[in-house]
């Protein structure tokens, strides 16, 4: 049989999953349509690719059809067979990228399904069934977002229901409401942790000891355990994009006291960092006049001759007693602040203390790397069953078994449920990382307090004059005294800090050598 006036072709087939063999969108299903039309067109074959189980973000990371693309161009053939148009690109950049690039080798996309032609109106039609696929993706996710925001206004908690939680009610109104038989287990734990006496670990070996399952039956995790401590779900409030809410309609578990009684012992295990948003009056609370009145920041305003204006802060005493009138000057902010870092210049940690926080540090971060691989691993599999769930619609859907308004209810719901184990992996990657930044200023802090706290933004400089300075007195533009913090008379008390200079009353803030 003579090939002569034959066109040659190739055929790309590709499915998302396994599940899709169970539909008409199966590889055998396109295969034999593809060859049966090749066959009634006057195609010939020369090689067929398959792409199974890939729904590649992009075409371009799909190796089959990157393989067709390169052969395609060096056998100069005439047509791309495929089923659908979807089936080579469901972004409509993509589509258009390969369309141009075999358009300019004289290569013709040809879909069965759809019967496009190279038509101005077939070539058009295909553009608009890309485009469309893209309108529908981004469309979905708009409405998942419109959906979280509704259901927040109202006090809904609009994610996955966290441990002891299920959700409940219609797809299109899910809620939250505890599951009977882990509330009074919840209870007995945030009770127990605050006594003092628990570590988290401990904990979850008592919970474990009960018997206390998650919902797949297994035994409850360390990782469940810590989340769960710091979870004001628990009493009756949720947070959604870093932001706590408090309007929160689900039934509560335990009180906000107990809550917050919990957080303190949680937050006082473990060095973190606070958040002062007042940056320009950082030593607010710290300075004080050597009359014993409390330094106040002001912002005065210098205009210059030209126009231009700045802003200068200044700490002054607000003495009011009439019978015992301060004559103490104003001192600039920039000034204050050049005193109390050469003050830091007076604590130096021991070496056998330093040892000792690098081996703590190395175990806090032995144990938060082996509770994010266990919680990982759950979100993991959330995310794949979530997925093949969606996948089963897409299917369901093509073939028609449900209708647009069942596809689209069902399809947002696992959209939402989605988005938010993506977020929980973003969480908890973010929360790796503040822990690290943590332990890493905590190192920096016994390795030389002074240089840490020079170069420290003033949320940490606060975090470092909280753990050391309890007063510092100012005369004259000049610290006169300084009061330490329990803190550090203790670590002076057992030798873990020595002090290579001091200041006392009477003295300018010069240092000078420690006898």
């Amino acid at each position: 049989m003579k090939n002569t006036g034959f066109k040659k072709a190739i055929i790309y087939t590709r499915v998302s999953s396994e599940e899709q063999a169970k539909h008409d969108l199966s590889l055998p299903y396109q295969r034999d349509k593809c060859l049966e039309f090749a066959k009634n067109n006057g195609y010939i074959v020369l090689k067929e690719f398959e792409e199974p189980g890939r729904s590649g973000t992009t075409a371009f990371t799909r190796p089959a059809l990157m393989e067709m693309y390169k052969f395609s161009i060096e056998q100069k053939i005439d047509a791309v067979i495929v089923h659908k148009t979807d089936r080579l690109a469901r972004n409509m950049g993509d589509y258009w990228t390969l369309y141009n690039n075999w358009k300019l080798h004289g290569i013709s996309i040809v879909s069965v399904a759809e019967n496009f032609d190279n038509s101005p109106a077939g070539v058009f039609s295909m553009g608009v069934m890309s485009a469309n696929a893209q309108y529908y993706s981004a469309n979905l996710s708009l409405e998942v977002k419109k959906g979280h925001s509704a259901k927040i206004m109202k006090g809904i908690y609009p994610g996955f229901a966290p441990f002891g939680y299920e959700n409940y009610g219609p797809e299109h109104d899910r809620r939250i409401r505890p599951i009977t038989e882990n509330i009074q287990p919840i209870k007995d734990a945030y009770n127990l942790f605050s006594t003092g006496d628990y570590s988290i670990s401990r904990l979850t070996v008592e919970m474990q000891k009960r018997e206390v399952k998650t919902k797949t039956g297994n035994s409850i995790s360390r990782s469940i355990v810590g989340k769960m401590l710091r979870d004001p779900i628990y009493y009756g409030a949720f947070m959604w994009n870093n932001e706590l809410h408090e309007n929160a309609e689900h039934e509560a578990i335990i009180t906000k006291e107990l809550f917050d009684n919990v957080q303190f012992i949680l937050n006082s295990r473990r060095v973190k960092g606070t958040r002062d948003h007042t940056h320009n009056f950082m030593l607010r609370g710290y300075v004080y006049c050597s009359c014993g009145v409390m330094l106040t920041g002001d912002k005065k305003t210098r205009t210059y001759k030209n126009g231009n204006t700045q802003d200068f802060i200044y700490f002054g005493c607000k003495n009011t007693n009439k019978n015992k009138p301060c004559s103490s000057t104003y001192i600039r902010m920039e000034d204050l602040e050049a005193l109390i870092l050469e003050m830091f210049k007076i604590f130096k940690f021991k070496d056998d203390y330093r040892e000792y926080v690098i081996k703590t540090a190395k175990e806090i971060v032995g144990e938060v790397r082996e509770s994010e691989n266990d919680y990982k691993k759950q979100i993991n599999q959330r995310i794949s069953k979530i997925e093949s769930k969606m996948r089963v619609a897409e299917d369901e859907r093509l073939e028609q078994t449900i209708t647009r308004e069942d596809f689209s209810r069902i399809y947002i719901r696992l959209k939402e449920d989605l988005s938010v184990a993506q977020q929980d992996l973003l969480k908890l990657s973010d929360n790796h990382h503040k822990t690290i930044k943590v332990l890493d200023e905590v190192l920096a802090l016994v390795e030389n307090l002074y240089e840490t706290y020079k170069t420290a933004p003033n949320d940490i400089k606060r975090t470092y004059l909280r753990m050391f300075i309890d007063k510092v007195l100012v005369d004259d533009k000049k610290i006169v005294e300084v009061k330490l913090t329990p803190i550090a008379q203790k670590l002076l008390e057992i030798e873990q800090v020595r002090i290579s200079g001091e200041i006392r009353r009477g003295q300018d803030s010069n240092l000078r050598s420690y006898c």
